[in-house]
């Protein structure tokens, strides 16, 4: 759920795509890293009301900056270049009329950003780890 409640036993996504309107449903970045984990997990309840593991094994995500991209520009905001941020003036829809929506939106892509980031760093470096441990 919206809370990180389970919903379904044995849930899993593969694929995240992120734009500004996560934001209505995506409370913080917390419960990305546990759909994302969930595929690796074994389900053991009932066959009608889960899943099994993940087919991929891995997750991956989709940022969409549309709305996000400040004075810059979506190709300098998906490069990396600069953090994804409301303009002047933007708003998410016709109820955001301070455009704080907008800004709260844009805030949870620049950090589900900054978690895959630092959960693909760590991977590499776990996984350098273990070759050099001979695992």
């Amino acid at each position: 759920t919206r809370d990180g409640d389970k919903f379904v036993e044995g849930f899993f996504c593969d694929i995240f795509v992120l734009g500004v309107e996560s934001w209505r449903h995506l409370p913080s970045v917390d419960v990305l890293a546990r759909l994302a984990r969930s595929g690796l997990e074994p389900y053991s309840g009932e066959k009608n009301k889960g899943f099994g593991y993940s087919a991929l094994r891995d997750a991956y995500f989709v940022l969409l900056y549309d709305g996000c991209a400040g004075g810059d520009g979506t190709d300098t905001v998906a490069d990396g270049a600069a953090l994804p941020e409301a303009a002047w003036g933007d708003r998410l829809d016709k109820d955001d009329e301070d455009g704080a929506a907008l800004a709260a939106a844009c805030e949870l892509l620049a950090e589900a950003r900054r978690f895959t980031e630092e959960a693909a760093v760590a991977s590499r470096e776990a996984a350098f780890a273990a070759v050099e441990d001979g695992g």
